[in-house]
């Protein structure tokens, strides 16, 4: 029913009390108005075509499906140009493809600055591919198994406020620390349970003196 409402701009069925199974989501394809759309809580484990409905909806910017148990096996074919926000938490992701459907969204939605995919389980370095969403504003990666050294990925970032690395197997050197005095606009950095070097406190007290 909800697909008859064609003018509809914000649909929010999240955390509903009780979990909320959904089949499909093609009954959302025809919601061509929507704007935000928040269905975090939702069991969505059977909706295989999920990101190919999302990426034909047109103008659609805030889009939440965090704790969706949404299915690992995707198509990064991108058409959207209007998200700004992305939060996909919880869904145990272990494929680090779905970065390079980020960075295609982000070549042209242009204010695509907001991104959570903390308690996931993406695992190995973080991809390069992240570098090139330069518009973000808000980067979390907290809660997933990234590991080895940083590398200058992250500071490509320059429009960066906030960003969470805690609670991974990351390698925090010396060389991630002077990356970070490219990041002008970061305000909050949160790094706790990470292998931080013994480098990485050196030059850390040298950059505070």
């Amino acid at each position: 029913e909800f697909g008859n409402l064609s003018r509809l701009s914000s649909l929010d069925l999240s955390y509903q009390g009780t979990i909320m199974r959904v089949e499909s989501l093609s009954w959302v394809s025809h919601l061509r108005m929507l704007r935000e759309l928040n269905l975090d809580g939702a069991d969505l484990s059977e909706t295989t075509n999920w990101m190919s409905i999302i990426n034909n909806l047109p103008f659609l910017e805030v889009l939440r499906m965090d704790n969706c148990n949404l299915p690992s096996s995707l198509s990064y074919i991108n058409t959207s140009n209007s998200l700004q926000v992305i939060s996909l938490s919880d869904n145990s992701f272990n494929e680090t493809s779905i970065f390079h459907w980020l960075s295609n969204i982000s070549r042209t939605a242009t204010s695509f600055s907001y991104l959570d995919l903390s308690l996931n389980s993406f695992s190995g370095g973080i991809p390069s591919s992240i570098g090139k969403i330069n518009s973000l504003s808000y980067l979390d990666l907290s809660w997933n198994h990234l590991e080895g050294p940083l590398n200058n990925t992250i500071s490509n970032l320059k429009y960066l406020t906030l960003l969470d690395l805690s609670n991974n197997q990351l390698q925090l050197t010396s060389q991630f620390v002077k990356s970070l005095a490219k990041l002008c606009r970061l305000q909050t950095l949160t790094l706790d349970n990470n292998n931080i070097t013994s480098e990485f406190y050196e030059v850390t007290d040298s950059l505070s003196e």
